[in-house]
């Protein structure tokens, strides 16, 4: 369980707003985005509440490992997000969503929830209408490329990645090493 300071116990006892905060980290650079109504300063960053994220999942703190997948809806209505995602492949792309906890004065008390996640897909169909764009976000390993051809020899390897001596000592290794251990 985590531990809160008393100003948060007592924002969530007083039922304060708690906001998503999301740091897209993109080719393109960072876009922070809030769900709140106004724009967030927390940490020396702005969090733009310009209406673009339409959807978010409340998320949780848990001690546990687990694996954890969700779609986020951000608006297309602002060219911007949509370019960001159709001219550059944004698939594992880290994003960070953090809840954290406002005062009267839509000020950050705390922090309640803070995850990274990956980009695994996004989608711009507009099958209902609604100018929209899914991001699904996973906490786990999602597409990963692979450069075809490489084998565990020198000579292979250095076609890929010239003036490289990574596999210079494969032959040396043991044919019957156990590895991860016994």
């Amino acid at each position: 369980m985590k531990n809160y300071t008393p100003e948060i116990k007592q924002a969530i006892a007083d039922g304060m707003p708690i906001v998503s905060l999301l740091a897209f980290n993109l080719v393109q650079g960072t876009t922070r985005l809030t769900s709140a109504a106004h724009d967030i300063i927390y940490n020396h960053n702005t969090y733009l509440a310009s209406g673009l994220l339409l959807d978010i999942p409340s998320k949780t703190d848990s001690r546990q490992l687990e694996i954890d997948s969700f779609t986020i809806e951000i608006s297309a209505a602002d060219p911007t997000m949509l370019a960001f995602f159709s001219n550059a492949n944004q698939m594992n792309r880290k994003v960070t969503v953090k809840e954290v906890i406002l005062d009267d004065e839509h000020k950050v008390i705390g922090e309640l929830v803070s995850k990274s996640f990956i980009i695994t897909s996004w989608s711009d169909s507009d099958g209902n209408k609604d100018a929209s764009i899914s991001v699904e976000l996973t906490n786990w390993i999602s597409y990963l490329k692979t450069i075809r051809g490489i084998r565990t020899t020198q000579n292979s390897f250095a076609r890929f990645y010239p003036n490289t001596t990574s596999f210079i000592n494969a032959k040396d290794l043991e044919l019957d090493k156990v590895w991860g251990g016994e």
